[in-house]
């Protein structure tokens, strides 16, 4: 196991009557950079391997159930949209913003990506638009409806 063992597992944990806390299960990755939870599904950004998505029902026995690799991209950090039953985002590094059609966990397919100028890096959701931080790019502002690129706020 590297040093990096933050970065090489995600792990389910609990806390015991001692207040320890332990590790239920283990999933490995890559090199993730961010997850979030809907329901009983992690979606999981997972660097050079692009997304993953994880069964977490039972936290002591999670289930890798898929992965889908991103052109040209590092998967950076997962956004929830609207609706995260239907799609999930990708916030891509090099390779831009993804759509991610997870309407059937087992087999996600990029929907769409819409390229960044810089190296997108994290972003939010609200109002139907994604606020990706794009480095010495400034802040892509992009139409969740129309994965176009609808302002561009460079960095003063």
């Amino acid at each position: 196991m590297s040093s990096k063992l933050l970065f090489a597992f995600i792990s389910a944990i609990v806390s015991t009557a001692t207040s320890m806390w332990t590790a239920v299960d283990t999933v490995p990755t890559t090199n993730a950079y961010g997850l979030k939870i809907y329901g009983n599904t992690m979606f999981v950004a997972d660097g050079g391997s692009g997304f993953r998505v994880v069964d977490i029902t039972d936290p002591a026995n999670m289930v890798l159930q898929a992965t889908l690799s991103l052109p040209g991209s590092n998967g950076r950090d997962i956004l929830l949209g609207p609706d995260p039953s239907q799609f999930v985002y990708i916030v891509g590094w090099n390779g831009g913003f993804h759509k991610i059609d997870v309407s059937n966990p087992s087999m996600p397919t990029l929907a769409a990506t819409t390229p960044t100028p810089g190296i997108a890096y994290m972003g939010d959701i609200s109002g139907g638009y994604a606020y990706i931080a794009d480095q010495y790019e400034g802040l892509q502002i992009i139409s969740l409806a129309t994965m176009a690129i609808v302002k561009n706020v460079p960095m003063a």
